[in-house]
């Protein structure tokens, strides 16, 4: 089981150059980190997801891309848009729910 909790996903350049240069400082750190390439290409079979983004966060785009290509590669993934914005109230207060699922059987 894995989970992104408001992952910082954009499929585009990132609004916010410090970070994008910090996570990814050349194409192939990027390759080898960037979730939604890695979903493109590796096997990953067997993997439970769970996504979840705030209908308010700046993430929501990317994190709806990395659902839709796990789905249709057939990878089991929730992908959740609940009220909130990239906080960590927001991450807070869904805690429960990501407990549920890491937690289930």
């Amino acid at each position: 089981r894995v989970g992104g909790h408001s992952a910082s996903l954009f499929p585009d350049a990132f609004p916010d150059t410090s970070i994008s240069d910090w996570l990814y400082p050349d194409e192939k750190t990027r390759g080898r980190r960037d979730p939604i390439h890695l979903a493109e290409s590796c096997d990953l079979t067997g993997l439970l997801v769970y996504l979840d983004t705030g209908a308010t966060d700046v993430n929501l785009e990317g994190n709806a891309l990395l659902a839709q290509i796990l789905q249709e590669k057939g990878i089991s993934c929730e992908n959740h848009v609940f009220p909130g914005s990239h906080s960590r109230f927001y991450c807070a207060a869904m805690m429960s729910e990501y407990l549920e699922f890491y937690g289930a059987p």
